[in-house]
Protein backbone atom coordinates (compact mmCIF):
# COMPACT_ATOMS: atom_id res chain seq x y z
CA UNK A 1 0.00 0.00 0.00
CA UNK A 2 1.13 3.38 -0.61
CA UNK A 3 3.07 5.87 2.23
CA UNK A 4 0.98 8.23 3.77
CA UNK A 5 3.10 10.92 5.88
CA UNK A 6 6.02 13.39 5.38
CA UNK A 7 8.15 12.81 2.22
CA UNK A 8 11.31 10.47 3.26
CA UNK A 9 14.49 12.27 3.31
CA UNK A 10 17.75 11.14 1.97
CA UNK A 11 21.00 11.91 2.47
CA UNK A 12 24.31 10.97 0.38
CA UNK A 13 27.84 10.38 2.05
CA UNK A 14 30.89 9.59 0.54
CA UNK A 15 32.31 6.61 0.92
CA UNK A 16 35.18 6.52 3.09
CA UNK A 17 38.52 4.81 2.22
CA UNK A 18 40.17 2.13 4.13
CA UNK A 19 43.29 0.23 3.77
CA UNK A 20 44.08 -3.39 5.42
CA UNK A 21 47.29 -3.90 6.69
CA UNK A 22 49.21 -7.27 7.91
CA UNK A 23 51.15 -7.65 10.89
CA UNK A 24 54.09 -9.66 11.05
CA UNK A 25 55.00 -9.47 14.27
CA UNK A 26 57.63 -7.48 14.48
CA UNK A 27 56.71 -4.28 12.76
CA UNK A 28 55.29 -1.20 14.77
CA UNK A 29 55.42 1.12 11.54
CA UNK A 30 53.74 0.90 8.31
CA UNK A 31 53.34 2.97 5.11
CA UNK A 32 49.68 4.21 4.36
CA UNK A 33 47.88 4.58 1.23
CA UNK A 34 47.40 8.30 1.92
CA UNK A 35 48.94 11.11 3.52
CA UNK A 36 46.93 12.06 7.01
CA UNK A 37 47.40 15.87 8.46
CA UNK A 38 46.80 14.48 12.18
CA UNK A 39 46.05 11.25 14.61
CA UNK A 40 42.14 11.80 14.37
CA UNK A 41 42.58 11.83 10.42
CA UNK A 42 42.53 7.82 10.26
CA UNK A 43 41.02 5.73 12.44
CA UNK A 44 42.68 2.70 13.38
CA UNK A 45 40.90 -0.78 14.31
CA UNK A 46 42.70 -4.00 15.59
CA UNK A 47 41.10 -7.40 15.98
CA UNK A 48 37.85 -4.89 15.16
CA UNK A 49 38.47 -2.80 18.33
CA UNK A 50 38.70 0.86 17.79
CA UNK A 51 42.18 2.31 18.82
CA UNK A 52 42.83 5.32 20.98
CA UNK A 53 44.74 8.18 18.35
CA UNK A 54 47.96 9.60 19.87
CA UNK A 55 47.95 7.18 22.17
CA UNK A 56 47.76 3.60 20.55
CA UNK A 57 48.64 5.28 17.11
CA UNK A 58 50.30 8.42 15.47
CA UNK A 59 50.98 9.44 11.91
CA UNK A 60 53.40 11.61 10.15
CA UNK A 61 52.04 11.77 6.52
CA UNK A 62 52.16 8.44 4.93
CA UNK A 63 53.80 6.61 8.22
CA UNK A 64 51.32 5.02 11.04
CA UNK A 65 53.39 4.27 14.37
CA UNK A 66 51.80 2.02 16.75
CA UNK A 67 52.94 2.07 20.66
CA UNK A 68 52.41 -1.60 20.55
CA UNK A 69 53.68 -4.65 18.14
CA UNK A 70 50.58 -5.86 15.76
CA UNK A 71 50.44 -9.69 15.68
CA UNK A 72 50.58 -11.76 12.99
CA UNK A 73 47.31 -13.29 12.09
CA UNK A 74 45.21 -10.68 14.13
CA UNK A 75 43.44 -8.14 11.68
CA UNK A 76 43.89 -4.92 11.30
CA UNK A 77 42.83 -1.84 8.93
CA UNK A 78 42.72 1.56 8.75
CA UNK A 79 39.61 4.16 7.17
CA UNK A 80 40.75 7.46 6.23
CA UNK A 81 38.54 10.65 7.63
CA UNK A 82 40.73 13.50 5.88
CA UNK A 83 43.83 13.02 3.50
CA UNK A 84 46.34 15.78 4.10
CA UNK A 85 46.42 18.31 0.96
CA UNK A 86 50.47 19.17 0.29
CA UNK A 87 51.08 22.75 0.41
CA UNK A 88 54.18 24.26 -1.47
CA UNK A 89 55.38 27.25 -1.15
CA UNK A 90 57.64 28.38 -4.48
CA UNK A 91 60.80 29.43 -4.01
CA UNK A 92 62.04 33.12 -4.26
CA UNK A 93 62.10 34.65 -7.94
CA UNK A 94 60.75 31.22 -9.57
CA UNK A 95 56.80 32.29 -9.74
CA UNK A 96 56.71 33.98 -13.89
CA UNK A 97 54.42 36.49 -14.91
CA UNK A 98 52.43 33.50 -16.67
CA UNK A 99 51.66 32.24 -13.86
CA UNK A 100 49.92 35.25 -12.31
CA UNK A 101 46.12 35.88 -12.62
CA UNK A 102 46.01 38.23 -15.51
CA UNK A 103 42.71 40.36 -13.62
CA UNK A 104 44.84 40.97 -10.77
CA UNK A 105 46.17 44.82 -11.48
CA UNK A 106 49.41 44.43 -10.13
CA UNK A 107 52.32 46.00 -10.79
CA UNK A 108 54.87 43.03 -12.63
CA UNK A 109 58.75 44.69 -12.75
CA UNK A 110 59.99 44.46 -16.37
CA UNK A 111 63.66 46.56 -15.78
CA UNK A 112 65.42 48.10 -13.39
CA UNK A 113 68.20 50.96 -14.35
CA UNK A 114 70.90 52.51 -12.35
CA UNK A 115 72.53 55.70 -13.33
CA UNK A 116 76.06 56.58 -12.52
CA UNK A 117 77.07 59.98 -14.28
CA UNK A 118 74.95 58.64 -17.18
CA UNK A 119 74.13 61.03 -20.17
CA UNK A 120 71.03 59.12 -20.65
CA UNK A 121 68.52 56.24 -19.18
CA UNK A 122 66.58 54.36 -21.61
CA UNK A 123 64.00 51.89 -21.91
CA UNK A 124 63.70 50.10 -25.72
CA UNK A 125 64.58 46.97 -27.54
CA UNK A 126 64.58 45.09 -24.07
CA UNK A 127 60.88 46.00 -23.39
CA UNK A 128 57.72 44.11 -24.77
CA UNK A 129 55.55 47.53 -25.39
CA UNK A 130 52.72 45.49 -26.59
CA UNK A 131 52.34 43.39 -23.11
CA UNK A 132 50.43 46.18 -20.90
CA UNK A 133 47.84 48.81 -21.31
CA UNK A 134 49.93 51.12 -18.83
CA UNK A 135 53.23 51.22 -18.09
CA UNK A 136 54.35 52.86 -14.59
CA UNK A 137 58.28 54.63 -14.18
CA UNK A 138 59.13 54.57 -10.24
CA UNK A 139 61.92 57.23 -9.65
CA UNK A 140 64.35 57.03 -6.71
CA UNK A 141 67.18 59.61 -5.79
CA UNK A 142 67.80 61.18 -9.17
CA UNK A 143 70.64 63.50 -9.07
CA UNK A 144 71.96 65.52 -11.69
CA UNK A 145 75.41 65.88 -12.21
CA UNK A 146 75.07 69.79 -12.98
CA UNK A 147 73.45 71.96 -10.71
CA UNK A 148 69.84 73.82 -11.76
CA UNK A 149 68.76 71.56 -14.85
CA UNK A 150 65.86 69.81 -15.52
CA UNK A 151 64.86 66.13 -16.03
CA UNK A 152 63.16 65.66 -19.34
CA UNK A 153 61.45 62.69 -21.43
CA UNK A 154 61.51 61.80 -25.08
CA UNK A 155 60.09 59.15 -26.99
CA UNK A 156 61.51 56.27 -30.02
CA UNK A 157 59.72 55.25 -32.91
CA UNK A 158 62.48 52.82 -33.94
CA UNK A 159 63.35 50.75 -31.11
CA UNK A 160 65.46 53.46 -29.31
CA UNK A 161 68.26 54.17 -32.63
CA UNK A 162 66.88 57.93 -31.85
CA UNK A 163 64.72 59.58 -29.52
CA UNK A 164 62.53 62.56 -31.06
CA UNK A 165 63.65 66.10 -30.37
CA UNK A 166 62.55 68.09 -33.10
CA UNK A 167 61.27 71.74 -32.46
CA UNK A 168 57.75 70.45 -31.57
CA UNK A 169 57.53 67.25 -31.03
CA UNK A 170 56.27 67.37 -27.71
CA UNK A 171 53.47 68.93 -25.54
CA UNK A 172 54.10 69.54 -21.43
CA UNK A 173 52.48 71.29 -18.44
CA UNK A 174 53.61 71.06 -15.06
CA UNK A 175 51.54 72.45 -11.57
CA UNK A 176 52.27 72.42 -7.97
CA UNK A 177 54.11 74.43 -5.26
CA UNK A 178 57.45 75.44 -4.12
CA UNK A 179 56.92 75.65 -0.69
CA UNK A 180 54.32 78.18 -0.14
CA UNK A 181 54.15 79.37 -3.57
CA UNK A 182 51.80 77.73 -6.27
CA UNK A 183 53.40 77.57 -9.50
CA UNK A 184 53.09 76.37 -13.35
CA UNK A 185 54.49 76.32 -16.21
CA UNK A 186 54.23 74.32 -19.55
CA UNK A 187 54.83 74.40 -23.31
CA UNK A 188 53.08 73.75 -26.86
CA UNK A 189 55.57 73.14 -28.52
CA UNK A 190 59.01 71.25 -27.46
CA UNK A 191 62.33 69.63 -28.53
CA UNK A 192 61.52 67.34 -24.90
CA UNK A 193 58.98 66.99 -22.01
CA UNK A 194 59.58 68.40 -18.71
CA UNK A 195 58.82 66.38 -15.78
CA UNK A 196 61.25 67.60 -12.92
CA UNK A 197 62.62 71.09 -12.23
CA UNK A 198 61.24 74.46 -12.17
CA UNK A 199 61.88 76.51 -15.15
CA UNK A 200 63.13 79.96 -14.12
CA UNK A 201 66.47 80.87 -12.27
CA UNK A 202 68.31 78.41 -9.37
CA UNK A 203 64.44 76.92 -9.48
CA UNK A 204 65.22 73.56 -11.42
CA UNK A 205 66.99 70.53 -10.07
CA UNK A 206 69.89 70.67 -7.12
CA UNK A 207 72.94 68.27 -7.35
CA UNK A 208 73.39 68.46 -3.72
CA UNK A 209 74.10 65.11 -2.27
CA UNK A 210 71.58 65.39 0.17
CA UNK A 211 68.70 66.17 -2.76
CA UNK A 212 66.85 64.18 -5.49
CA UNK A 213 64.25 63.71 -7.59
CA UNK A 214 61.48 61.12 -6.87
CA UNK A 215 58.32 60.49 -8.36
CA UNK A 216 56.40 58.30 -10.47
CA UNK A 217 54.82 58.38 -13.89
CA UNK A 218 52.67 56.39 -15.90
CA UNK A 219 52.85 56.44 -19.65
CA UNK A 220 50.06 55.48 -22.25
CA UNK A 221 49.14 54.53 -25.61
CA UNK A 222 52.89 52.99 -26.47
CA UNK A 223 51.45 50.69 -28.80
CA UNK A 224 48.04 52.33 -30.28
CA UNK A 225 48.78 53.48 -33.85
CA UNK A 226 45.62 55.67 -34.02
CA UNK A 227 46.69 58.01 -30.59
CA UNK A 228 49.35 60.04 -29.17
CA UNK A 229 51.96 58.65 -26.57
CA UNK A 230 51.08 60.45 -23.47
CA UNK A 231 51.92 60.48 -19.76
CA UNK A 232 51.75 62.35 -16.30
CA UNK A 233 52.79 61.52 -12.71
CA UNK A 234 54.16 63.26 -9.86
CA UNK A 235 57.26 64.06 -7.92
CA UNK A 236 58.84 65.59 -5.37
CA UNK A 237 62.39 67.63 -5.80
CA UNK A 238 64.82 70.15 -4.34
CA UNK A 239 65.43 73.08 -6.37
CA UNK A 240 69.04 74.66 -6.58
CA UNK A 241 68.32 77.26 -4.01
CA UNK A 242 66.79 74.31 -1.44
CA UNK A 243 63.13 75.43 -2.04
CA UNK A 244 61.01 72.46 -1.69
CA UNK A 245 59.07 71.55 -4.82
CA UNK A 246 56.02 68.82 -5.36
CA UNK A 247 54.39 68.50 -8.84
CA UNK A 248 52.01 67.36 -10.81
CA UNK A 249 53.27 66.86 -14.63
CA UNK A 250 51.67 65.75 -17.79
CA UNK A 251 52.90 65.56 -21.73
CA UNK A 252 52.49 63.76 -25.02
CA UNK A 253 54.64 63.13 -28.25
CA UNK A 254 52.61 65.32 -30.55
CA UNK A 255 52.70 62.97 -33.55
CA UNK A 256 50.02 60.01 -33.55
CA UNK A 257 51.42 56.42 -34.13
CA UNK A 258 53.12 53.91 -32.28
CA UNK A 259 55.67 54.46 -29.61
CA UNK A 260 58.78 52.01 -28.64
CA UNK A 261 61.02 53.50 -26.23
CA UNK A 262 61.53 55.83 -23.63
CA UNK A 263 63.91 58.11 -22.73
CA UNK A 264 64.89 60.30 -19.36
CA UNK A 265 67.90 63.08 -19.75
CA UNK A 266 69.01 66.09 -18.34
CA UNK A 267 68.51 69.92 -19.60
CA UNK A 268 72.88 69.42 -19.62
CA UNK A 269 74.97 66.78 -17.66
CA UNK A 270 74.52 63.59 -16.75
CA UNK A 271 72.70 61.82 -14.37
CA UNK A 272 74.74 61.30 -11.29
CA UNK A 273 72.65 58.87 -9.55
CA UNK A 274 69.23 57.20 -8.98
CA UNK A 275 66.93 54.43 -9.80
CA UNK A 276 64.87 53.64 -12.63
CA UNK A 277 62.54 51.09 -12.28
CA UNK A 278 59.94 50.12 -15.44
CA UNK A 279 56.69 48.13 -14.30
CA UNK A 280 53.82 46.61 -16.55
CA UNK A 281 49.93 47.32 -15.58
CA UNK A 282 46.99 45.70 -17.30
Amino acid sequence: MGYIGPAVEMEWHEELASQTLTPDGILTSFTMDRSVATDAGVAVFYENLRQQPGSAYTVSGTTINFTFTPQTGKSLYLVFFASQTAQTTPAAGTVVEASLDSTVASPVLLSTATASASATIDFDSGVDWTAYSVYMFELIGVRPTTDDVELWVRVSTDGGSTYKSGATDYRWSMSGTRTASTVTGGSSGATSAVIGGESGATQALSNASTDSWCGRLWLYEMNVAATTTRWCGVSTSKSAVGSFQEFQFGGQYETGGVTDGFQFILESGTIASGTFKLYGLR
